[in-house]
């Protein structure tokens, strides 16, 4: 079964309850695995203190950096795959070019819970151009992985938005989940449910799915 986590892209206390959820589905005997790709210090040491710094309070302690986007388990022996936020456009190219889209597509299908962060989360999706810079952009090379049941993720919601997301939703021919910071999705199975303070949106064309948090979706 799969488990895919999505959270909106807010602050550590923000997403806590989502963070919550999906340490409580890993499997805390084997290591996690912490993509930082998505951030644009390529050194990512600042990425992997503030990460550990997380997890540490989630009683989280084995961790592994994978920078280079090479594996270095078998998927069934992590006990998670975290993709973290910063430049979408980056993480999708850097997951394609390594190859490792392959890897996490059988962790996926294996049933290893993965965990993505804003960028993170919307590369997981159908299309990337949820994301904001990328809105009025025709190029055909921006579709995500599509492990996300076939949605698109839209982070860092607000109400504003929603004749924007509308629109997109046409254009990308799709549906759209669209989460604000405050809140997270989990997809298990057939089921989305809602982690967090804030309601998270089902758009389908102008319609919209209001899910308050601890409420559950089925798809």
């Amino acid at each position: 079964m799969k488990h895919i986590f999505l959270a909106g892209g807010g602050s550590e206390k923000e997403s806590r309850k989502i963070d919550e959820k999906f340490v409580e589905t890993i499997d805390l005997a084997k290591p996690l695995a912490y993509i930082p790709n998505a951030a644009q210090d390529s050194k990512y040491r600042g990425c992997l203190n503030w990460f550990m710094s997380v997890m540490d309070q989630l009683k989280v302690k084995n961790i592994e950096m994978w920078e280079s986007l090479v594996p270095q388990h078998p998927e069934d022996q992590i006990g998670g795959i975290y993709l973290g936020g910063g430049d979408t456009q980056k993480l999708l190219k850097e997951l394609r070019k390594s190859g490792f889209t392959d890897y996490l597509i059988l962790a996926v299908e294996a049933g290893v819970p993965i965990y993505g962060g804003s960028a993170g989360a919307i590369v997981l999706g159908k299309d990337i151009r949820t994301y904001g810079a990328l809105y009025d952009s025709d190029s055909q090379n921006l579709k995500g992985l599509d492990i996300a049941f076939g949605y698109s993720i839209a982070c860092h919601y607000k109400v504003g938005r929603s004749p924007q997301i509308s629109k997109l939703v046409e254009k990308l021919d799709c549906k759209i989940i669209a989460i604000p910071e405050k809140s997270g999705v989990y997809l298990r199975g057939k089921e989305l449910s809602v982690f967090g303070e804030e309601p998270t949106y089902i758009f389908n064309g102008e319609k919209a799915s209001v899910l308050n948090p601890r409420e559950t979706y089925r798809f």
